[in-house]
């Protein structure tokens, strides 16, 4: 099993309501694995995937080695693929 799919479960409930009835759990597991290295780093920080630590976007900025506004607009840009279903890039 994937690495990421541990964390599928705790994506799923932080997603609005609508987003979340259409979303289907292989379907989010899938797209997480098609995420590059620091996409995934990004919802492993800002969720607290693995370490159960929610991270502010200037935290993840310092782990990412960007800026809070760079790691804000890649949180939001991995997030929009997780509700759009889409393994693509945005």
């Amino acid at each position: 099993m994937p690495k990421h799919n541990q964390g599928v479960i705790n994506i799923l409930h932080l997603l609005p309501e609508e987003a979340r009835e259409s979303v289907n759990k292989d379907r989010v597991g899938s797209i997480l694995d098609s995420l590059s290295e620091k996409e995934s780093r990004a919802l492993e920080l800002r969720f607290g995937l693995y370490d159960g630590s929610i991270h502010s976007y200037e935290s993840m900025g310092d782990h990412l080695n960007m800026t809070s506004m760079g790691a804000m607009k890649l949180f939001k840009r991995v997030v929009k693929k997780l509700v759009d279903g889409d393994g693509g890039r945005v």
